[in-house]
């Protein structure tokens, strides 16, 4: 699939700071956390290091919705593609970035509104969507398991 100017975009705001460190700031030298901030009405979306410091900013005139402050689905689901198109090209695994790893979509405050993106090379962290309903599984493996026991 060809990513589109939006995701050339959003790639851009990681491989940015990443790869052609501003020279005026000190070059990243060990990062765990990547938090992203996205504000609808001006189209802007931050990257920052995991202490909060701005590493870079790009404005996308498509995502510009005057007014808006709630994040919409659509935007969410251009930067989760984004995160993982890099992470498929193993861009998360240069010496920049140290283990544990994760990437999350934030408020101003950096409360965390997703994770996007979680590494480390011990712990495997299970998608949601696989999560829904393993309580109704357990529960009829266990019934079928040991039906004298209720």
């Amino acid at each position: 699939m060809k990513p589109n100017e939006v995701q050339i975009q959003l790639e851009r705001l990681f491989r940015t700071p990443i790869e052609h460190p501003d020279s005026s700031k000190t070059a990243p030298i060990a990062i765990s956390d990547l938090f992203v901030q996205i504000d609808p009405a001006a189209g802007e979306v931050q990257l920052f290091n995991d202490k909060d410091e701005e590493l870079h900013r790009v404005v996308i005139y498509d995502w510009i919705q005057e007014g808006r402050t709630e994040i919409p689905s659509a935007m969410r689901q251009e930067l989760r593609a984004a995160v993982k198109r890099l992470h498929a090209a193993r861009f998360f695994d240069k010496d920049q970035f140290v283990r544990p790893f994760s990437v999350a979509l934030t408020e101003e405050d950096f409360t965390i509104i997703e994770e996007l993106l979680f590494i480390d090379d011990e712990l495997i962290q299970l998608d949601s969507a696989l999560l829904e309903n393993l309580d109704e599984e357990l529960n009829n493996f266990l019934a079928e398991l040991l039906p004298d026991i209720k």
